[in-house]
């Protein structure tokens, strides 16, 4: 598929509100003294902190494999251990990758393949998870993530230590939560390598463990100076179960984006819900280089990113995230400019959403009809997830391009693969009526 078409379907591929009743975090200690509460208070984070901790995990280039990653990772370590957590280093071979292997792979079976390749190892990297001391191996739990290695040229006080400096903020203060569902805190290498850390841990999980994960919340790139708010981001830009939360709880104090240009992605290969947050780049249109000047991060939004965080942890409810996952279906949304709005003599007339599974996606439903009260459906969803048996033998429309369809269930629906999207589209019209319709929306796809 050329670039272009790739861009447009990775662009292509929110709603509710209010409040809770709240509950909140504190700490009255001094940096000498751990002893952490979880009581009915306001949150205390320490900017003092943040800032020692972005200057001491920037104190060296880390790139996976180095003196620096070793430095850092132990100096992580060794807060987390002072915090009252255990702590273990998952260490991990680095194998090629490229993007064919990674955003662009075809299914997500093939990104979690870590040596797609069947290649030697090109270094060794080391991802530190942290449980806290109160873990309970029969609750679920809520991740909280970044990357703390850099590129190999530069000492990375952007990306990644104010994500790293940010978590382990979080972690000082999380360290004795004990309610519905466990904390767990890691720290990734070898993100600028293909997402390697990431991949490697959700790939370790097995069903169980995977089955156990309430979501993700990774933090990437925080606290930029002039780099717009903190947004939050999913892979294809659409809502999950976590997203759906953090609007609930936060009274949608995040604009929703596309993401999966951090370790966000790995999550959702995993078929786990999973939000990035970071600096709206793309609105402040600006990438220069400030890697290397502490004077570019505003503590004060990081300061409130954590805020944030927290109060949405603390206001949790499984009560609430099961709710979502049992009736979120069939939510209407608005039709936007994005939309295919005709097609033919049909026009659309609704498009919801349904979350899929344990919430990780969701999947489109789009309703068109004609003035013969005709309708059609189109039901829209990742293609990374659909068995490749499943799109056998399908007619091909633009070689050689995977792009295709064909007739199942005696011709009555016509399933679809369109770049990274999978469709079925059936309706009360002849089969005939319903390939017409589909070259007509395929040619206004792109």
């Amino acid at each position: 598929m050329n670039v272009n078409k790739l861009i447009i379907l990775l662009s292509m591929i929110l709603l509710l509100t209010g409040c809770s009743e709240s509950k909140k975090l504190s700490t009255n200690q001094s940096e000498d003294n751990n002893q952490i509460k979880y009581k009915s208070k306001d949150i205390t984070i320490n900017e003092n902190l943040l800032k020692e901790n972005i200057k001491k995990i920037s104190s060296n280039v880390r790139n996976y494999g180095s003196d620096g990653e070793i430095e850092s990772s132990e100096y992580i370590n060794n807060q987390l251990t002072k915090y009252g957590y255990s702590v273990m280093f998952q260490e991990f071979d680095v194998y090629k990758q490229d993007q064919y292997t990674t955003v662009q792979s075809e299914t997500n079976l093939d990104y979690l393949n870590n040596n797609f390749y069947n290649s030697d190892s090109i270094g060794k990297a080391r991802n530190i998870i942290a449980t806290q001391r109160n873990f309970d191996k029969n609750k679920k739990t809520l991740y909280l993530t970044a990357h703390y290695d850099s590129t190999s040229d530069t000492i990375g006080i952007v990306d990644n230590a104010s994500g790293s400096a940010t978590l382990l903020e979080l972690a000082r203060v999380l360290s004795d939560y004990n309610d519905e569902f466990n904390i767990g805190i890691v720290f990734f290498s070898a993100e600028e390598y293909f997402r390697s850390g990431s991949r490697k841990f959700v790939s370790s999980l097995d069903e169980d463990e995977k089955n156990n994960i309430l979501g993700c919340i990774n933090i990437d790139m925080v606290g930029e100076k002039g780099k717009g708010p903190i947004i939050m981001q999913t892979v294809n830009g659409e809502n999950n179960i976590i997203s759906i939360m953090m609007d609930k709880l936060t009274n949608k104090e995040f604009n929703l984006s596309g993401g999966g240009s951090s370790d966000d992605l790995s999550f959702y290969m995993g078929e786990i819900p999973v939000i990035n947050l970071c600096n709206d780049y793309a609105k402040a249109r600006l990438y220069d280089d400030a890697e290397d000047n502490i004077e570019s991060i505003d503590f004060n939004q990081i300061k409130e990113l954590c805020e944030s965080i927290l109060n949405a942890i603390t206001d949790f409810k499984l009560s609430m995230y099961n709710k979502f996952l049992k009736d979120y279906k069939d939510i209407d949304l608005d039709i936007d400019e994005n939309d295919i709005k005709l097609v033919g003599e049909f026009k659309l007339i609704n498009k919801k959403e349904t979350l899929i599974g344990n919430g990780y996606d969701v999947q489109k439903k789009y309703t068109y009809q004609n003035n013969e009260g005709k309708t059609c459906t189109i039901m829209s969803k990742s293609v990374k997830f659909i068995p490749k048996e499943q799109l056998n033998n399908l007619i091909l429309l633009d070689e050689p391009n995977t792009d295709g369809y064909k007739f199942i269930n005696e011709d009555k629906k016509l399933v679809y693969q369109i770049g990274f999207n999978y469709g079925e589209l059936q309706g009360n019209i002849s089969s005939d009526e319903l390939l017409k319709f589909f070259t007509g929306y395929y040619s206004k796809f792109y």
